[in-house]
């Protein structure tokens, strides 16, 4: 890891405590974590992780970064939360593409599709149909380069019935 890469972990793992702070922080008024401070926090902790190259650190991030948007009642900044799950994803594998296995890397694609399904999922509860349209084809793109045809088709089967569903 160069030097530059632990410097961007020492910054994320700051970040990091400081959400664990403000979802450990209880006031009077408050009894509940305070989640509308971690959020922002914590995307910066994913991202700052992302950029060190410790990406199960970076992924951990950004879910409890949609699990706080969600409590905060803000579902487009949570599906932009699982769609950074699922990048994250993507650039992990291809980090670790020369030294990984088939199996393993199937499973990582599947971990990105998942990720899209739910913030796709989020897209269609918030009725913005035009965001679903452009995860999903990004789906079938990213699983057509993999060699799992029958996810392809299921997601490529979700899409055409969410088209007709909403004549798009």
């Amino acid at each position: 890891m160069s030097q530059l890469q632990q410097q961007k972990c020492v910054e994320a793992a700051a970040q990091l405590k400081q959400a664990e702070q403000a979802l450990t922080r209880r006031s009077f008024f408050r009894g509940s974590p305070d989640y509308l401070s971690a959020a922002p926090l914590l995307d910066k902790a994913g991202e700052l992780f992302r950029l060190g190259n410790d990406w199960e650190a970076s992924k951990d991030a950004f879910r409890r970064c949609a699990d706080a948007q969600q409590h905060n009642r803000l579902p487009f900044r949570a599906a932009q939360a699982w769609e950074n799950v699922a990048k994250t994803v993507l650039q992990q594998v291809q980090a670790e593409e020369s030294s990984r296995t088939m199996s393993s890397q199937k499973s990582r694609v599947v971990e990105a599709h998942q990720a899209f399904e739910k913030a796709s999922g989020i897209y269609v509860d918030m009725d913005e149909f035009g965001d679903v349209l452009l995860i999903d084809t990004h789906a079938c793109d990213l699983l057509e380069a993999t060699v799992k045809p029958s996810i392809v088709v299921e997601t490529s089967r979700k899409l055409q019935s969410f088209l007709v569903k909403y004549e798009k």
